[in-house]
């Protein structure tokens, strides 16, 4: 049921990654399918020494064209599965962080409460402030007040 919510305020995201996904992993699909066609309309010209007519040639071609698109289909699913995935972690995680991005509060980082505190020593380097995050934050004031992108 979490989830569900979480995709519904999230629905532009959703339609968004997904429809690229979709797109991409179709196109992908198609591409597999058609290189290994060609590759082994290729191969059945250059191996085969008997005569065939151009109508029984396209009938193995067709086999070989729709198999690949099966097993492209098989493999690409996790992809699209994988993406999926991702999208939801991210926005459980911007859901859970209630934040954007990150916030400065009296010159000093400040991590969200969800975070687990190893994970918070390996990403910032100490156990509760984030002093890279501290350095970052400095680079990109000084490079904001100078104009440099």
């Amino acid at each position: 049921m979490h989830s569900f919510l979480l995709m519904l305020k999230n629905a532009a995201k959703f339609f968004f990654v997904e429809g690229l996904t979709t797109y991409f992993v179709f196109m992908a699909k198609v591409c597999i399918s058609l290189c290994t066609t060609v590759t082994c309309y290729f191969l059945l010209e250059t191996f085969v020494d008997v005569e065939i007519n151009e109508v029984r040639e396209l009938l193995p071609l067709t086999f070989i064209f729709f198999t690949s698109y099966l097993v492209a289909s098989v493999f690409l699913s996790m992809y699209e599965a994988s993406s999926a995935t991702i999208l939801m972690c991210y926005l459980l995680d911007h859901d859970e962080s209630g934040f954007i991005g990150r916030k400065k509060k009296q010159n000093v980082f400040y991590t969200p409460d969800h975070v687990p505190e190893q994970l918070n020593k390996f990403m910032t380097g100490s156990k509760v402030l984030g002093i890279n995050m501290q350095k970052d934050y400095a680079i990109q004031e000084s490079l904001l007040q100078n104009r440099v992108f």
